[in-house]
């Protein structure tokens, strides 16, 4: 798992302006309903969200159970959340929480690119609201759900 967080850094590195040499987060494994419950505790019984994949919290990234490595959107999730783990250590300035994700969307965009392999995440119309940042979430959170 460090070889890949490194290789991922080193990308990140070469094609953001954040600085690749940093320590690493931690890493632990839960499952599906474990992450859910960590990123929805307000929708903990709403059984129709989907599966959520992965998170960042306090210097540890939080994987499924079943992440594999050889899987190009289970890496590309590694990376959304790598990316969260460089906005915190570096300080950078946001909004709100909330507006972390658009920018964490955008290099995980690049870098499936880069890898030839196809995006899944958020549109640019999606990625183009305010993302959570106003007084009004219901459409943000709707983002959140359907791609998490």
């Amino acid at each position: 798992m460090q070889e890949l967080m490194l290789a991922l850094l080193i990308w990140i590195g070469g094609n953001s302006d954040y600085n690749a040499n940093v320590p690493l987060p931690a890493v632990e494994y839960r499952s599906f309903e474990a992450l859910y419950q960590m990123g929805y505790t307000k929708y903990a019984s709403d059984k129709k969200l989907p599966k959520v994949w992965a998170i960042y919290d306090n210097s540890t990234v939080y994987l499924h159970n079943g992440f594999d490595m050889a899987d190009i959107k289970d890496r590309s999730r590694l990376l959304h959340e790598m990316i969260h783990h460089l906005q915190v250590v570096e300080n950078k300035l946001f909004r709100c929480d909330a507006a972390m994700e658009k920018e964490a969307y955008q290099v995980q965009e690049r870098w499936l690119k880069d890898q030839g392999s196809a995006y899944f995440g958020p549109d640019e119309k999606e990625l183009a609201m305010d993302y959570g940042c106003s007084g009004s979430r219901s459409e943000n959170e709707e983002i959140e759900r359907k791609y998490l």
